[in-house]
């Protein structure tokens, strides 16, 4: 289906011909479940189906990848505002299913959503889209200790399904859930041809991901056949998440036959690699030798992640950021000691944290959202939280929160989610205070002894990275900040927030600094795949900063990944550097190696290059 046809397709769908709109609708949804669409053209006016559509085509292009983490922050977004059962919510709620479990997230039960969501794509009439629920159901093997042969037998049978329906989108991931399987069954031979392809078939998405996901497993059947893979081997892998994974996953190959490992598969690994983590659960849930050998040579950090997010819905993240306030050690020493801990080694006080999402937890519990969410509680903590000092006058909050009520009204509804906020806290922790207010003074705030506001630690890891001349540290300190920004400020929805989105931009902006600043850093200590990963990061937040192109640029070129370095200038050309008519910069151009294969054209504001696409890498 080219560009032509999808654009024909999406104007049927506002067609008030019923059959050339039902066909439409049908014709987009398969397509989307069998390989990803081209580009579609940008369109202001798309009605309420074709952005789901469009936002499931984005979500799935990450997912191709290997980005399922910022895949599911797309579709949770999107699913929050779903109340009906419709094709594309079921569809939307399989997809989050899906990337959950390719995070590393085992549930053994689906909840109340999913399990509604499956059966009615299973038990509807469009046949097409049940293949999203069987893989999700094969998925879901790969992580049961205990496989049996109808799992594998299950598998098959999707895999011969997709592939007479030419719905490689479903084909391909089936193949290398297979290929573990054969793994777990010890038939190796069969596990290489699986993976093998796999890769063919997933050639024309240009998945750098799918490509290694496949030479790991090839190499893993290969080894217990007598192949050892070699440094050229761990170099192929340039992937970050898979990089990580790969490395570990060598290391306990060797050691579960020799008993030792070779000196190049040594290094550090900084933090979890969470879009290999189905891979590692996977394999950890294999009961042999290397099994054993894998989850010794497995990080901490690792293994904690995998048992944080067994038989959960939400992922745990690592935090880094359980810091008690009153520590009487200096910032900067306290900064750097802002390093892994367990998640029972929880705040002492009230945490609040708005980076990505709304959360209150007290001593490592959280508060549930409708419960602070009572008589405009939530509204007043986000401004506590973004307010100086987290103080401010009585007054400034009344006009601010509820600007139409008159002072006597205004006190009393100030009063009432002060109380609730209390009554919150203190049934979890007796005796904590976490408001202070002045009688003289006439203000409110937080209680600085017990509320930490997760925007404090984020802004003074920034800075730190910033001043820092350690590399070492400023990597360190990035991983910190990665773990905090968990997405843009959280704002109500109210019109009474929209003073506060130049600071939701700021601290966008410091999160891209950081970012660049750490890839950077990672390149000067020759962690490359870590250099990608920031730069990544970056990109991904704002992808119309040069910074953040020239540092991703630089980080792959590194990585010896020159052709997606290629790739993601000429979709800089194409997208901005086209439509606004301008140049990048000279820094962007020679970095890109694009001083050559220019030709001039001509514009009403003078004459400009138009950059060649060659292969200048």
């Amino acid at each position: 289906m080219n560009t032509k046809d999808a654009d024909r397709a999406f104007k049927n769908l506002t067609s008030f011909n019923g059959f050339l709109k039902q066909t439409a609708y049908m014709t987009l949804l398969k397509l989307i479940l069998q390989k990803p669409l081209p580009p579609l053209k940008e369109d202001l006016e798309l009605g309420p189906l074709e952005k789901k559509i469009a936002l499931h085509k984005r979500a799935i292009d990450l997912a191709v990848q290997g980005n399922f983490k910022y895949a599911l922050q797309l579709l949770l977004l999107e699913q929050q505002y779903e109340k009906a059962a419709s094709i594309t919510s079921s569809i939307q709620t399989v997809d989050v299913e899906l990337f959950y479990a390719l995070l590393g997230v085992y549930q053994k039960e689906f909840d109340t959503r999913t399990s509604g969501a499956l059966s009615f794509l299973q038990e509807g009439e469009v046949g097409g889209l049940k293949g999203s629920v069987g893989l999700l159901k094969c998925v879901r093997y790969l992580f049961e200790k205990s496989s049996s042969v109808g799992d594998l037998y299950d598998t098959e049978q999707l895999i011969s399904q997709a592939e007479l329906q030419g719905n490689r989108m479903i084909q391909v991931p089936a193949l290398l859930i297979g290929a573990l399987l054969s793994l777990r069954s010890r038939a190796y031979p069969k596990a290489q041809l699986q993976a093998r392809r796999a890769v063919l078939l997933s050639r024309e998405w240009d998945s750098l991901y799918v490509v290694q996901v496949g030479k790991i497993i090839e190499d893993i059947a290969g080894f217990f056949l007598g192949v050892k893979p070699t440094e050229k081997s761990l170099e192929a892998i340039t992937h970050p998440s898979l990089k990580a994974a790969c490395r570990t996953i060598y290391k306990a190959l060797f050691k579960s036959v020799n008993g030792h490992a070779p000196v190049w598969l040594d290094a550090v690994e900084y933090g979890v690699p969470e879009n290999a983590m189905w891979l590692v659960r996977a394999l950890l849930s294999d009961e042999s030798e290397f099994q054993q050998c894998l989850e010794r040579e497995m990080p901490e950090e690792w293994l904690h992640y995998l048992r944080s997010n067994e038989g959960k819905r939400d992922i745990t993240k690592w935090r880094a950021f359980r810091q008690g306030a009153g520590d009487s050690r200096t910032e900067d020493s306290a900064l750097k000691s802002l390093h892994v801990e367990k998640v029972n080694n929880a705040h002492p006080g009230v945490y609040l944290a708005l980076l990505g999402r709304f959360s209150l937890s007290v001593q490592g519990e959280e508060i549930a959202g409708r419960k602070i969410a009572y008589r405009s509680a939530k509204a007043l903590l986000v401004y506590l939280a973004l307010a100086h000092n987290h103080m401010s006058f009585r007054s400034q909050i009344a006009q601010q929160i509820w600007p139409e009520a008159d002072q006597a009204h205004w006190q009393e509804r100030l009063y009432q989610a002060t109380r609730v906020i209390r009554k919150e806290v203190q049934e979890i922790k007796k005796g904590c205070e976490p408001l202070e207010a002045s009688r003289i003074e006439r203000t409110l705030g937080f209680n600085p002894q017990q509320v930490t506001v997760d925007i404090d630690i984020f802004t003074r890891l920034a800075k730190s990275v910033a001043s820092s001349n350690s590399d070492e540290d400023i990597v360190h300190l990035a991983k910190q900040a990665e773990e905090l920004y968990q997405g843009d400020l959280y704002l109500p929805e109210d019109e009474c927030f929209r003073f506060a989105d130049p600071i939701r931009i700021a601290l966008r902006d410091q999160y891209i600094d950081t970012m660049v600043t750490a890839s950077a850093a990672a390149l000067r200590i020759t962690h490359y795949t870590l250099a990608v990963h920031f730069a990544e990061l970056a990109y991904l937040v704002d992808d119309m900063r040069e910074d953040t192109l020239m540092a991703l640029i630089q980080a792959l070129r590194k990585c010896g990944r020159a052709q997606d370095a290629q790739h993601y200038y000429d979709l800089y050309v194409q997208k901005y550097v086209m439509k606004r008519r301008k140049m990048p910069s000279k820094q962007l151009r020679m970095i890109a190696g694009a001083e050559k294969g220019k030709e001039s054209i001509e514009t009403s504001g003078g004459e400009i290059t138009k950059l060649g696409f060659y292969d200048a890498m």
